[in-house]
């Protein structure tokens, strides 16, 4: 709440606050993409509409400032594990046909690539919602398939 009114000069509601903070899970870039359309003429009963990955600045912002600046084995890595709603080593070593997905998984989040632990031991992750959204976005619009045929319903069956 303190950003929104403090750093940006806005006055929301509390509650519209409290689920845009959520939806971005307070990511402070984030906010202030957003805090950037309503400056640009949003209207703030659409803000938590556009708090996704897909949303102009934060779709802008996650695709060229991040991901487009990894090397192209981590984007492939990425794209390739986007879909996924936790990630673990071995179904990573599945999905990406390598054997380094743990030490992969342990350099992004290490990087603060957006990479979640889910778990004390670090053997289960997920994206960060709106990194998660804008990768769907990128693959959706991707001209290269990205997964192997054989492997798409390994997925959808993993239990590790």
């Amino acid at each position: 709440m303190a950003f929104f009114q403090e750093v940006m000069g806005m006055h929301l509601p509390a509650d519209l606050i409290q689920e845009v903070t959520a939806r971005t899970e307070g990511w402070l870039v984030g906010l202030q993409l957003l805090a950037f359309s309503l400056q640009a003429g949003a209207h703030p009963a659409t803000l938590l509409q556009e708090t996704s990955g897909e949303q102009r600045y934060i779709l802008d912002y996650l695709t060229e400032v991040v991901l487009r600046q990894q090397p192209q084995k981590v984007q492939t890595f990425l794209l390739s594990t986007c879909m996924l709603e936790r990630l673990t080593a071995s179904l990573c070593d599945a999905l990406t046909q390598h054997t380094d997905s743990q030490q992969m998984l342990q350099r992004l989040e290490q990087a603060n690539l957006f990479v979640v632990a889910l778990d004390s031991k670090r053997q289960w992750y997920r994206y960060h919602a709106l990194f998660a959204q804008a990768l769907h976005y990128q693959l959706g619009t991707s001209q290269v398939l990205i997964i192997p045929i054989g492997l798409v319903g390994l997925w959808a069956s993993w239990d590790d």
